[in-house]
């Protein structure tokens, strides 16, 4: 963490930066950057560590948009492979982040942390979340259900999440009423399933695993338009069917089936009308619009030294390691 971070007052992002094994007071002292918009962080999963970051987040709910957290096991839990059970509930660290930033757009966390569930704590009251992307964490029902019920969400990347149905997504919580894109890398998840009601504005699926055994419930999705896998990846007749059955699906574009593009006969493939009747941007698109923006973000501001500390060294032995989404 930079020293004296608390005096840069006129910081508006800070990213890539990792606390010290041996401090935690300095991560509260980052709720004095009243001007913070973009925060990344990476943490042990230290109860210390925690709670002054949740302070220092609380501080900055006025200010903060972009928020990565990377938790890393200690040396004793490394070797522990962590449940839903294990975790308590949101309220069991809510009281440290008594104020979530309700201007916060987009939330990354990766890892697990064994006292709180980060995901339900910050969608509980952010409602503006239109990102969030989940690594190497763990997703339960409560979980699922507190994505669904945000209602700007847009788009959802799953990398390597452990489920609690296994290798099987199950979209049934009566929500992602405006997600369009949805992503879903590794994690030995071989099997989606969407229930009626469920993503009527998804646009885009990207499936990237070794094996696809089964896909339900497309045809619930009216507005699907692309569906993407891993190169070379053998799809199941069932997957193909399904896939061939979608209102959307045109002869034409059967082969390759890596990328299956599913084109309205009315809506264009690049824009399509609500019922508005506003134009709105493809779920592809808007994918690329989210790393535009925060990449041009992110490039402009480097030019200012003054306003951004990027891969900042954390004391004399260590480097940042973290990665903004």
């Amino acid at each position: 963490m930079p020293h004296k971070v608390r005096k840069m007052t006129d910081l508006e992002v800070l990213s890539h930066v990792q606390a010290s094994k041996h401090h935690a007071t300095e991560l509260r002292e980052i709720g004095q950057l009243w001007q913070l918009r973009v925060l990344g962080v990476v943490i042990y999963d230290w109860k210390a560590q925690l709670e002054n970051l949740l302070q220092g987040i609380s501080d900055l709910n006025e200010c903060l948009q972009s928020l990565s957290i990377e938790i890393k096991p200690l040396p004793v839990t490394a070797s522990k492979a962590a449940t839903p059970h294990d975790i308590p509930a949101a309220d069991a660290i809510s009281a440290h982040c008594k104020n979530t930033p309700k201007l916060l757009e987009s939330l990354s966390i990766s890892g697990v942390t064994m006292y709180g569930r980060l995901l339900q704590l910050f969608a509980r009251d952010c409602c503006k979340l239109a990102k969030v992307t989940l690594h190497n964490t763990l997703l339960d029902q409560d979980d699922m259900e507190s994505l669904a019920d945000l209602p700007n969400l847009r788009g959802l990347w799953l990398c390597h999440v452990n489920l609690h149905t296994g290798g099987k997504l199950i979209i049934q919580t009566n929500g992602f009423q405006n997600l369009k894109y949805l992503a879903v890398e590794g994690g030995g998840i071989t099997d989606i399933d969407f229930k009626p009601g469920e993503a009527p504005k998804l646009e885009k699926l990207v499936w990237h695993v070794d094996g696809v055994e089964s896909l339900s419930g497309i045809n619930n999705l009216p507005k699907l338009k692309e569906i993407m896998f891993n190169d070379g990846v053998t799809l199941p007749d069932q997957v193909k069917q399904a896939i061939e059955d979608h209102p959307n699906f045109i002869d034409d574009n059967i082969l390759p089936y890596t990328v299956v593009h599913l084109f309205s006969r009315i809506a264009s493939p690049i824009h399509s009308n609500d019922d508005d009747g506003d134009d709105k941007v493809s779920s592809a698109d808007q994918d690329e619009k989210y790393d535009e923006d925060e990449d041009g973000r992110s490039k402009q501001e480097v030019s200012d030294t003054n306003q951004e500390i990027s891969h900042v060294p954390i004391d004399e032995e260590e480097t940042a390691t973290a990665s903004q989404p």
